[in-house]
Order: C-alpha cells, then structure tokens, then sequence
C-alpha cells in the first residue's frame, strides 16, 4: 500500500498525508495576517512579532534558556528528519542574520571576534581514517541520542570531547565520541563544561 501522499499544495516540495493538501501547519503559508482574519490591534503573539514587538527584552524568551534536558530531547526529535531545500536555506539566512545582530553568540566567538575571522583547524593527524576508527568504536550509534549511523543520509560526525580541535594529536581515543549532526550542533552551541563531563562519562 502507497503511504505517500501528493505534494504539499503550499509548494514547499514536500509530500502530504494521504487524503490531505497540505502538511500540517502548512495551509496558511505565504498568507499575510490580515488574510488570516487578524485585527490590525491583534496582541497574539504572532502579530506582535510580525510588528517587531518581541525583541530583545520583549521576547518572553529573553534571558531564559532551555534546559540541556529540552535540548537532548529536541536533538532526538530533529534528528534524522528531513527538510525541504527551501526550509534549509531560510535557517541559513535566518542565522547569518541572527548573528550578524549578536556575533557573541557565534560558535568560536573568542575576544570580541570569531576567532580572528576563521574557523579553527583541526590537527594533521585527524583524518577519515581516524574517525572511522572511532565510528567502529562505537558501533556507529551516536552516543546522545541512539540512533544508529544507518538512521542518517551521512556518516556520524566525530566530536573533539575537550573542544581543542587544533591541539589535539588523537594519541588517545577517549577524548572523541561518534555524534549525529543534530546532536554534534546541540554540543558546539549549549553549555560546553556541562556536555564535556557528560559525554567523558559516557566514554568511561
């Protein structure tokens, strides 16, 4: 039996569910507020954003931070789904523009730049044939999440454990651990001395 549906009529490329339009979520894209039946005063959240009334301190996220728990769980949900190439490419702008506004938030922010306008360089002796090694090592399942490597269009990513990607000689196999993409990102951006002693203690 034929569990995909046609294509989303939203145009986004993706396929509905049998005997459904649109995704769910997806039947009021590309219409504007007011199409929505929204008064031009509405204080819904969605208006009030759409009228630039949620930033910085107005945003009732400002200043609080998911908990690494929500932020496992939301890797484990994300990973291994797929995403339009339109979806993709509006992350990307949405993210050079976040951190256009705010660069300390950026991954190797370090001194008032992003490390010296480069990303770092990892060590000589860091090659495929390395990673593999440690893929193997862990029965290529990313070790955050459970899933295994074959969940994925890609190879499992290998994380530095103690973030010295340029120092690092890989003489010692402990100091690296197999990682999804989803779960290698949630790593490179939430609290790193919390993720360092949890994912040591999973090697361990």
């Amino acid at each position: 039996m034929n569990n995909i549906g046609k294509l989303c009529e939203c145009n986004c490329g993706e396929f509905a569910k049998p005997g459904n339009k649109f995704i769910n979520g997806h039947n009021n894209r590309g219409k504007s507020i007011r199409e929505l039946g929204h008064k031009k005063d509405c204080n819904c959240p969605v208006c009030k954003s759409s009228r630039g009334e949620l930033k910085k301190e107005n945003h009732p996220m400002y200043g609080k931070h998911h908990s690494e728990e929500t932020i496992v769980k939301m890797s484990v949900a994300k990973s291994g789904k797929k995403y339009s190439v339109e979806h993709i490419i509006n992350i990307s702008i949405g993210r050079k523009n976040f951190l256009k506004e705010n660069p300390e938030k950026h991954n190797f922010y370090v001194d008032g730049s992003c490390c010296n306008g480069k990303y770092p360089s990892y060590h000589i002796n860091f090659t495929e044939e390395f990673r593999q090694k440690i893929r193997e090592r862990d029965n290529h399942i990313c070790q955050l999440c459970k899933l295994t490597e074959d969940k994925f269009d890609e190879k499992l990513s290998v994380h530095h454990i103690h973030y010295d990607e340029e120092t690092n000689d890989c003489s010692n196999f402990d100091d690296f651990i197999s990682l999804c993409r989803s779960c290698h990102g949630v790593t490179s951006v939430g609290n790193r001395a919390y993720w360092e002693n949890k994912l040591t203690c999973s090697i361990d």
